[in-house]
C-alpha cells in the first residue's frame, strides 16, 4: 500500500459494495534492503530512512531529500529507475554530496533481482541500462555497509564493500 493505487482501489470497491481483504506484505524497500543486507538504519551513521517516490518529484521534494541525505538519513526512492541519473544530478545541485553511496535493486525479493552500486555522482554522470522491472534506489552512508559485492558497478569509482 506504499506508492500504489490502493487507496483509490479501496474507495472504488467500497463505493461498489464489493468486499475486499488487505493481505499484509513486505514493502519493496525492505525487500531490497534484505536482498543486499543493507541496513537502512545504522548506529552512528543513519538514525532513520525515508521512503519516497522519485517520479514526479518537484524541486521542493529534491531540496528536502538532499537535506535529509545530508542529515544522515537513508533515502529509499521508488519508481525512479528511468530518471535515476537526472534525480541524482538534481540532488547534487540541491546540496547532496556526490560522494554519497547509492545502491539500486531491480526486482527486489525475486530470484531475478539485479543490483547496481556506485555513488550519487557516478549515477548522475552515467546513462545506465538497468534490468527490466521495478527498482528501489538507496542513497546514503548506510548503503556502504550493505553487501554489494555482486552488484554491477556504475563506474570504477564505486564505493568499497564493507
Amino acid at each position: 500500500m506504499i506508492f500504489g493505487r490502493a487507496g483509490e482501489e479501496i474507495a472504488a470497491l467500497r463505493k461498489a459494495g464489493v468486499p475486499y481483504q488487505i493481505v499484509p506484505g513486505v514493502s519493496a524497500a525492505l525487500a531490497a534492503a534484505a536482498d543486499t543486507a543493507t541496513p537502512v538504519t545504522l548506529r552512528k551513521v543513519s538514525s532513520g530512512f525515508v521512503m519516497a517516490t522519485a517520479h514526479g518529484a518537484d524541486d521542493s521534494d529534491l531540496t528536502h531529500w538532499a537535506a535529509l541525505a545530508q542529515s544522515g538519513l537513508t533515502l529509499a526512492l521508488y519508481m525512479g529507475k528511468s530518471i535515476a541519473p537526472e534525480v541524482a544530478a538534481r540532488l547534487i545541485e540541491q546540496g547532496a554530496s556526490a560522494a554519497l553511496p547509492i545502491g539500486i535493486v531491480v526486482n527486489a525479493g525475486r530470484a531475478d533481482k539485479s543490483t547496481y552500486s556506485g555513488t550519487l555522482g557516478t549515477l548522475a554522470a552515467n546513462a545506465v541500462a538497468f534490468a527490466d522491472g521495478p527498482a528501489i534506489i538507496f542513497v546514503g552512508e548506510a548503503v556502504e555497509a550493505g553487501d554489494w559485492a555482486d552488484a554491477a558497478q556504475l563506474t570504477g569509482m564505486s564505493f568499497k564493500v564493507a
